[in-house]
């Protein structure tokens, strides 16, 4: 049997539709800037992975996007912490440098 992905459910789901499908969601599901993203990236990553997640955020001087860019609707449920989100992100890229996949510092 073949194991289908929440995102293959929901392109299923998608295409079986009769009827336009609104959703209400967001990729990650939080609202907030990316550098309030990134910021959360580095907290909750930094300790799973023994790693030092320093972060600076610099001034931005170039303006090829728009100058925020902030999701507005949450599609969590309250309470959503995303432990499991954090837990898995750092567990695939562990996986990663366990296996020699990583190629080091950026």
């Amino acid at each position: 049997m073949i194991s289908r992905t929440p995102s293959a459910r929901l392109a299923g789901r998608l295409l079986e539709s009769d009827r336009p499908v609104k959703l209400d969601a967001r990729p990650s599901g939080l609202v907030g800037t990316q550098g309030d993203f990134a910021k959360r990236l580095a907290a909750e990553a930094g300790p799973r992975l023994g790693l030092a997640c320093d972060l600076v955020l610099n001034d931005q001087v170039d303006f090829p996007e728009p100058r925020v860019r902030v999701n507005d609707e949450p599609c969590l449920p309250p309470g959503w912490t995303g432990q499991a989100f954090f837990d898995a992100y750092a567990d695939y890229y562990a996986r990663l440098d366990r296996e020699g996949r990583l190629g080091g510092a950026a």
